[in-house]
């Protein structure tokens, strides 16, 4: 009934069965527990974790639930999940594959693979939570390492960037522009200022990328294999590959030619 009213947008109702449900208990129960995690939720504030992880050691249906939720709220405060954590929701999601619970335990496990840097399977696994998408997204950009930056925003003139609020697009853009990719950055959104390029340089070109594949942590742009040709035939790691290196060299370039041109404003004979 709680979670009816919630659904609903009725948070008083909500609250009155909460009340009703800890009348005469000394701790929460773990139905009250829950609620009062999707009340939380419900006004913007953080969930009850010390009730979440005693009832999310509990078997069952609340269990589960009670994990979940405790999971989520870590991540949407920036923390990462313990590893046990992560693997108890990969167990209960096989568990309760197929029903509703199932797909909120799926949306927290999808999170907490990103959450603890396991971006491979986070991104492979869209089936768990699809709705989460956006999110992996957002943990990515605040958080992911260079090399999986590199992996997953790259993307190809022909392929659609995915839906995602400005604040993660601009974001990744932030930090592709950091590692001197403006062209991939542009993709994401666009430089709002002159400063955000030089002005004397020619305008750049949609970048060529592909992302498809995968990379391992230790992954740099220095690292990458040289040029492959763009085609269906090629992997697509090798794409991806070819479209960096064209683009660090073409940023390089640049780089050199507002040097050489300012040593030759300071010169004495320019």
């Amino acid at each position: 009934m709680a979670e009816n009213f919630l659904a609903w947008e009725d948070p008083a109702n909500a609250q009155a069965i909460r009340e009703a449900l800890v009348r005469g208990a000394r701790e929460p129960t773990p139905a009250a527990t829950l609620t009062d995690a999707r009340l939380a939720a419900a006004r913007g504030e953080a969930p009850p974790a010390a009730d979440l992880a005693r009832v999310g050691q509990q078997p069952g249906p609340e269990g589960a639930e009670a994990l979940a939720l405790l999971v989520e709220g870590q991540v949407a405060e920036g923390k990462a999940p313990s590893a046990q954590d992560v693997l108890s929701l990969g167990a209960l999601y096989h568990e309760f594959e197929g029903t509703d619970l199932g797909q909120r335990v799926g949306r927290a496990y999808r999170l907490a693979l990103a959450a603890t840097g396991d971006y491979d399977r986070a991104f492979s696994g869209r089936a768990l939570a699809p709705d989460a998408e956006a999110e992996v997204w957002r943990i990515l950009a605040v958080s992911g390492p260079d090399s999986q930056l590199l992996e997953r925003a790259v993307l190809p003139e022909t392929e659609p960037l995915p839906s995602l609020p400005d604040t993660t697009r601009r974001a990744l853009a932030d930090r592709l522009r950091a590692l001197g990719l403006e062209r991939s950055a542009d993709r994401w959104h666009p430089a709002e200022t002159a400063a955000a390029s030089p002005p004397d340089g020619p305008p750049l070109p949609p970048v060529p990328a592909d992302a498809a594949g995968s990379s391992s942590p230790e992954t740099d742009a220095a690292s990458l294999p040289p040029a492959a040709a763009t085609s269906p035939s090629v992997p697509a790691s090798l794409a991806r590959s070819r479209a960096l290196v064209e683009e660090s060299a073409r940023a390089r370039q640049r780089i050199e030619d507002l040097l050489r041109a300012a040593g030759a404003e300071q010169s004495p004979d320019g």
